[in-house]
């Protein structure tokens, strides 16, 4: 069996902002108040359908909370046999949440300050004039939403030293400043995955630092120009970067993996 696991937005989904092509060329796979808000491509959509046939399995690997999850409807139509959520914090198989994994979790961020425990002992983030929102992500990890004119780098970085006393880690990533218990990750549960799935061959694609761990998970890895990998690292990177961008690059990884097992 031939695997890739997959971070989803920017990666394999796009806004109508970000796919790079006439939204005549899309199909519409989640709508937040009746409003379609990501797409993939037609040939994206053809190609996943090749894949299955080659017994390719594709996880989706994401940051995004459950509930987000369920929103694409693409993987609800079709669920996968797995998926990863919460940025390694969920583990679903076939649909329903890996109670195994969850234990695991529990015991790995106990380690660490807890989310309500974190809440209280930096409770001044929550005044701060730089962050217009900070919501909880499943009582796991917080994502903070920055006034991009309040924006303080200086700021940010010793949040983030703060935050490593507690045992908690950061990632800038646009106008979202995650803050996340370092044993949360998405390499520790693809790492999970694949040791029940046990595949011939592990693809990876992502197009962020957050991303990386589980991209390194493998020798066959995915991303592309438009990533924030490729954008701070350029040609220093230490995965693969397509020459493509939007659906383009999703299209073309595609390809790959289906040219590799014909």
């Amino acid at each position: 069996m031939h695997v890739l696991t997959t971070d989803l937005d920017r990666t394999f989904i796009f806004s109508e902002r970000t796919i790079g092509i006439p939204l005549e060329e899309t199909r519409c796979i989640e709508q937040l108040d009746g409003k379609p808000i990501s797409y993939i491509s037609n040939k994206t959509a053809q190609l996943m359908e090749e894949v299955t046939a080659r017994n390719i399995d594709i996880i989706p690997v994401t940051t995004r909370s459950l509930a987000q999850y369920a929103r694409i409807e693409l993987f609800q139509q079709k669920v996968p046999h797995y998926a990863v959520a919460c940025n390694g914090g969920f583990v679903l198989r076939n649909g329903e949440v890996d109670e195994e994994w969850s234990k695991i979790v529990a015991k790995n961020v106990s380690t660490c300050l807890s989310f309500d425990d974190f809440r209280t002992r930096f409770a001044a983030c929550w005044e701060m004039e730089m962050f217009r929102k900070i919501n909880g992500v499943d009582e796991l990890f917080y994502v903070l939403l920055i006034d991009e004119a309040k924006k303080d780098i200086d700021a940010l970085n010793a949040l983030h030293e703060q935050f490593q006393q507690a045992d908690w880690t950061t990632y800038l990533h646009g106008k979202k400043f995650y803050a996340l218990p370092k044993t949360l990750s998405k390499e520790a549960a693809v790492t999970y995955v694949l040791d029940k799935i046990q595949p011939t061959v592990h693809y990876a694609a992502g197009d962020s630092f957050m991303d990386l761990g589980m991209m390194q998970l493998t020798d066959t890895h995915f991303s592309p120009q438009h990533g924030e990998i490729y954008e701070k690292l350029g040609d220093a990177s230490p995965v693969r970067v397509l020459d493509a961008r939007g659906a383009a690059f999703t299209e073309q990884m595609l390809e790959e993996l289906i040219a590799n097992v014909q």
